[in-house]
């Protein structure tokens, strides 16, 4: 599973958690891991939609990584120019599409 799709199950299962109307009351009682794969594809959608949109207003995730190996290490200030640089780790809402 691709970080992409990591973000869009957790939208597609706070959306199941925290929806304003339901069809049934059945729907009510069951966890997300028991409902059905019809069900859950429809809040997929709708949370696909919601990245997109979110991606469209320039929004991006921010993480926690690792910093980049540092080869250079100024001798002035002894630090690495990522971490004086305030090095930002960030992932895309949607993948980027490659051609080819």
């Amino acid at each position: 599973m691709t970080k992409q799709e990591k973000i869009r199950e957790g939208i597609a299962e706070w959306l199941w958690e925290n929806r304003a109307g339901e069809t049934t009351v059945q729907d009510w009682v069951n966890s997300w891991a028991k409902l059905p794969e019809n069900r859950k594809q429809d809040f997929r959608k709708d949370a696909t939609d919601f990245m997109i949109y979110l991606n469209s207003q320039g929004i991006v995730l921010k993480v926690d990584r690792e910093l980049p190996e540092c080869s250079i290490i100024p001798k002035t200030t002894g630090v690495c120019p990522y971490k004086k640089a305030g090095y930002g780790a960030v992932e895309p809402l949607i993948e980027e599409k490659t051609n080819g």
